[in-house]
């Protein structure tokens, strides 16, 4: 069996995760969850628009390299500030200490 994009028709393999034609995600699940991120990440109404650059698409999409792709990505999302693991340490210290002194 194999998966027809929903993009452009191309048929791939099952074990495509990007077309091959037009590089698209082609697994609904992992769709869904791309175009909640973007909504997400759009800014509201609410508040002032932030110019942020849009993310460019992976060069490996359209050669076939998922996985170097989910590297990349995962090597972006490890960036993170470590500022709210400080915080959540000195919390758990602070609860820790309580416990023991009102023991």
């Amino acid at each position: 069996m194999s998966k027809r994009c929903p993009d452009c028709g191309f048929m791939n393999e099952d074990s495509r995760i990007y077309c091959s034609s037009c590089g698209e995600l082609l697994d609904p699940e992992l769709r869904l969850i791309q175009s909640l991120e973007r909504q997400k990440s759009a800014p509201s109404k609410a508040q002032p628009a932030r110019q942020e650059a849009a993310p460019e698409p992976p060069a490996s999409r359209k050669t076939g390299g998922e996985e170097e792709y989910v590297h990349q990505r995962m090597a972006r999302e490890q960036k993170s500030s470590p500022v709210p693991w400080i915080i959540l340490g000195l919390i758990a210290a602070a609860a820790v200490i309580a416990l023991i002194v009102l023991s």
